[in-house]
């Protein structure tokens, strides 16, 4: 029986690896800094499994990543501006590319979680999205937002908001490590706080086609002030989550509105418990 165990845990282990390589390596963006990348992490997951060469292996991973993003931004045209030391993140993890049509005939987008416009832009100049709100309460990251829908000639399409959303109408503490949070460690600040029933009835938006909600293990309480939206609009979702009980969660909500996972991402290699997420 034991021997039985250590052979499944084994196989786990296996079939982790080769997917991994499958998806960040054959099926992602066929660049050298992307395969760098993936095989620097995957070379340096023992060490931090045991939470030992994890500083290395972030340093790794932030200076290919950011090379590999500009590769992304050359071949499709986009330029970007950002703060010192972020890197486009979603041109980064570029997960929700992998599903076929996912991202085509979207005419209304929001963006939750925007930061600097990364998605917004690409959602908006490679897959031709006709709206797109992109919300962004972070003061700094908002002028970037703004300042990178300019440099694209996106004014038309992209309207930026700087607020943040949550549960209820009214405020909404969050704390900023790197990005701001209800999770976040630090001094807490309040912000400005809608719901996303209410922004899209305030908007007068006809219809949304999809919602990718990405801010930092907020995503649970941004989705029970949607329940309108996800129930009777029924927009595809893409979000990410940070731990695996907001993922059980978040599941459970959905599920009890009728969605269905199609695809899903889990970080690998894993690190420290507080930074691994799933999209």
């Amino acid at each position: 029986m034991e021997e039985y165990l250590h052979f499944q845990r084994l196989r786990r282990v296996l079939d982790r690896i080769c997917s991994y390589i499958l998806r960040e390596i054959i099926q992602s963006e066929h660049s050298l800094y992307n395969m760098l990348s993936s095989v620097s992490l995957l070379l340096l997951a023992p060490l931090n499994e045991l939470n030992f060469g994890l500083a290395l292996s972030e340093k790794i991973r932030r200076a290919l990543g950011e090379h590999r993003a500009k590769y992304i931004m050359n071949k499709y045209n986009i330029r970007l501006l950002y703060p010192h030391g972020l890197f486009p993140f979603d041109l980064f993890w570029r997960d929700y590319f992998q599903v076929p049509g996912f991202l085509n005939n979207n005419e209304i987008v929001v963006d939750v979680g925007a930061s600097i416009g990364d998605f917004s832009i690409v959602i908006s100049k490679l897959y031709k999205a006709k709206k797109v709100i992109a919300i962004e309460p972070d003061a700094l990251l908002y002028i970037y937002l703004v300042k990178n829908i300019r440099l694209n000639n996106l004014e038309n399409t992209i309207i930026p908001l700087n607020i943040a959303l949550g549960e209820k109408v009214g405020t909404i503490r969050l704390c900023k490590d790197i990005f701001l949070s209800t999770k976040g460690k630090g001094t807490s600040k309040a912000f400005p706080c809608t719901t996303l029933d209410k922004l899209i009835k305030d908007l007068h938006l006809p219809k949304i086609d999809l919602i990718k909600i990405d801010t930092e293990g907020s995503e649970l309480v941004i989705l029970r002030g949607a329940k309108f939206t996800i129930s009777e609009v029924r927009p595809k979702v893409i979000l990410e989550v940070h731990s695996k009980r907001d993922r059980t969660r978040i599941m459970r909500l959905l599920a009890s509105y009728g969605y269905q996972l199609i695809y899903e991402k889990v970080n690998f290699p894993s690190g420290l418990a507080y930074m691994d997420y799933i999209s």
